[in-house]
């Protein structure tokens, strides 16, 4: 199984052989998934498989800080910008205005609300572990997102307003997933306490430059 291989077998290796060299700080990447979504209280419950071996990957960092490694997760939030994966949410939705190939997006209601985070301020949050103080936990664990989260409505029609794009947003032709996650917004306090850290790109601004990126690369195509 790909996921459990490299997100628990996989950082189990790391984490062992860290320890046996004596690394001071090891960084686990996880995911804003292991919430349920559900509310704007955050309880741990994975919604996906995906989630799940990244919240075990989260217990093996508490495993191995108890044994004498300082151990940093990042819960990540949604990400976006400059060479994505066109399969994702908001390049589908940019290159479907930018090919101008249909005239209709069928959706989701769109009440969804997601802490996107444009990615060089996820660059800078992994930047600020440098220059950040000595922890109180053998694991910390942090949410790096904006701490701001709006619908998918206003995230969609963000993105066609700023291409000027003729493409009508039909809202609800597409029901929520059984696992849908409704709510997902970083609770910032702990970037900001320990890491001096905060995400300073806007949605507007990040969906932006993420359009210029693709208008550039798509005329290079």
């Amino acid at each position: 199984m790909p996921l459990y291989d490299t997100n628990v077998r996989g950082l189990t290796l790391l984490l062992d052989e860290s320890l046996k060299n004596d690394i001071k700080l090891f960084v686990n990447a996880s995911t804003a998934f292991v919430y349920d979504g559900k509310s704007k209280v955050h309880k741990i419950n994975p919604i996906s498989l995906y989630a799940a071996t990244k919240l075990q990957g989260e217990l093996l960092c508490d495993y191995y800080g108890e044994r004498g490694m300082q151990c940093v997760t990042f819960r990540q939030f949604p990400a976006y910008g400059e060479f994505d994966n066109a399969r994702k949410f908001i390049p589908f939705i940019i290159q479907s205005a930018l090919k101008g190939e249909t005239t209709e997006l069928k959706t989701s209601p769109g009440y969804q609300k997601w802490d996107y985070i444009y990615v060089d301020d996820i660059v800078d949050a992994y930047m600020s572990l440098i220059s950040s103080p000595p922890y109180t936990k053998a694991h910390e664990i942090f949410d790096i997102g904006t701490g701001h989260a709006p619908t998918l409505r206003t995230t969609i029609n963000l993105i066609l307003n700023l291409l000027n794009s003729k493409i009508n947003p039909v809202w609800g032709a597409v029901p929520y997933r059984n696992n849908e996650m409704c709510y997902a917004c970083a609770d910032t306090y702990n970037a900001r306490k320990l890491l001096h850290w905060k995400a300073k790109t806007t949605l507007y601004d990040g969906m932006k430059k993420t359009i210029d990126w693709y208008k550039e690369h798509n005329r290079r195509d």
